[in-house]
C-alpha cells in the first residue's frame, strides 16, 4: 500500500505492549525486537489467543510505539502477514496512560484486516504515542507485526 500523506517518517524511539489486568501485563515483549532489526522477515507477535474476540478474554491489548517527542501525525502503516485482525488506533501525548480509558477515544478503527499494509489515516493528531488496540486478533488467534510506520511532522 502507497503512503497517501507526503509527511516524512517519524521515528520511533521505541515499542512496548500495553497488556493492563487482567492481562499479564505483557504480550510477547522479548519479540519487540523484531520491529527494530531491519529484517523484513521478523516482527513482533502477540499470545495465542483461544478465541480470536480478544474480549471474550480481556478488553484487548495494545502495541504502543513511543515516537520520543510530539509529532502532528498524518498517517500509521501497519504490516501484517495475517488475517481479519481488528483494533482502535489511539493517539497520546506526555507519559504513558496506565490504563485503556486514558488514552482517550480511538483516532481511527481497522476491521478484518487484509494481509499486507492496512494504512489509516489520521486528521492531523498531535501526539507522541500511537497504540494499536487489538480487540481481534483474526483468523491465526494470533496477530504478527511485521513493521509499523508513523507519518507526520
Amino acid at each position: 500500500t502507497r503512503s497517501a500523506s507526503e509527511d516524512p517518517i517519524v521515528a520511533v524511539a521505541g515499542f512496548s505492549t500495553f497488556d493492563p489486568p487482567p492481562g499479564t501485563n505483557g504480550e510477547n515483549d522479548d519479540l519487540l525486537a523484531g520491529l527494530t532489526d531491519q529484517d523484513p522477515t521478523s516482527g513482533w507477535t502477540s499470545e495465542t489467543y483461544r478465541n480470536r474476540d480478544v474480549t471474550v478474554h480481556k478488553p484487548g491489548f495494545g502495541l504502543v510505539a513511543d515516537l520520543g517527542s510530539t509529532h502532528e501525525l498524518s498517517e500509521l502503516t501497519v504490516t501484517s502477514p495475517n488475517r481479519g485482525w481488528a483494533a482502535e488506533i489511539l493517539v497520546s501525548t506526555g507519559g504513558q496512560p496506565t490504563d485503556r480509558a486514558a488514552w482517550g477515544d480511538p483516532v481511527a478503527t481497522v476491521t478484518d484486516a487484509s494481509p499486507g499494509a492496512t494504512l489509516v489515516s489520521f486528521a492531523r493528531r498531535s501526539g507522541s504515542r500511537v497504540m494499536i488496540w487489538f480487540t481481534d486478533v483474526g483468523e491465526d488467534r494470533a496477530v504478527t507485526v511485521s513493521s509499523l510506520e508513523v507519518r507526520g511532522r
